[in-house]
């Protein structure tokens, strides 16, 4: 279509000339682009702005839509610069969106063994987009901001992971047997996980991962539980929930079609013994 379809780079012309403009090119809203073409070449009335004065500018640098240089076809843009013949989703994708800059942290969420659901509070919790009691507290939502975990503190996303006495003795109680120094911040988990040392395997890695994603979701759901069901679990029994949690992710990898080492639930048990 003449009007409405990306045939130059000038984009659709009905937005480029203008929306009155039609009926001064004296074509057709519905128009095919051959419409505006004659024996002669393009047959287009006098410019009587700047604009159409462009685009007889630039379709005259065009080879003219005629059956003697074949047919139409289509060209999908892999960036404003570049066409391929086949279209592809991801492509367009990136094309379509604003890409924001890549965060340092993302493969603590997303990551292939992980759990999606896990994955995902993790993320909102990287973020600082939970709902925690200092949001809701500023918002006149809540009449107090103290933590539901340890009864001390304001609660916040640094607080809860892992700096509230309740938190740290969850995370604490497996971390530090998996290798030293296991950082109290979310944040800098990432390079605690990334730099291990020369003398921890992959499986470590892997259950570091799966440790603190099951770790982050099991706070965020007994600070939940308590709210909304008031029920509360010790130290010890929220510590057996987490063992059993990151238990059943590695069963369900060994169980999977993915390459998985099958000491992997042996380190997992070695650490529980550790404790």
């Amino acid at each position: 279509m003449f009007w409405f379809d990306v045939w130059t780079d000038l984009g659709p012309l009905i937005e480029y000339i203008g929306d009155g403009d039609p009926r001064q090119l004296r074509i057709p809203r519905g128009a095919k682009v051959a419409y505006a073409v004659s024996d002669m070449g393009w047959s287009l009335p006098a410019a009587r702005s700047q604009r159409v004065l462009d685009l007889h500018i630039k379709l005259s640098s065009l080879r003219l839509p005629i059956a003697a240089h074949g047919p139409d076809r289509f060209e999908w843009m892999r960036d404003p610069n570049i066409s391929v013949g086949i279209f592809s989703s991801a492509n367009t994708w990136k094309l379509l969106r604003q890409p924001s800059p890549e965060v340092p942290w993302h493969p603590l969420s997303w990551f292939s063994e992980g759990v999606p659901r896990y994955g995902f509070i993790q993320w909102l919790a990287l973020r600082g987009r939970l709902p925690t009691r200092d949001k809701l507290y500023r918002w006149g939502a809540v009449a107090s901001s103290t933590c539901l975990l340890c009864s001390l503190e304001e609660e916040s996303h640094s607080h809860l992971f892992f700096r509230c006495n309740y938190s740290t003795h969850v995370w604490h109680r497996f971390a530090r047997y998996i290798w030293n120094l296991a950082p109290l911040d979310l944040h800098a988990t990432e390079a605690w996980i990334r730099n291990p040392g020369n003398d921890q395997s992959r499986n470590r890695c892997l259950i570091a991962l799966i440790l603190l994603q099951c770790s982050v979701y099991l706070l965020w759901s007994e600070r939940n539980t308590r709210i909304f069901r008031g029920v509360t679990s010790t130290i010890d029994s929220l510590c057996g929930k987490l063992n059993a949690m990151v238990r059943n992710c590695i069963l369900s990898l060994l169980g999977s079609s993915r390459r998985i080492d099958p000491a992997l639930l042996a380190d997992w048990y070695t650490i529980v013994l550790s404790r």
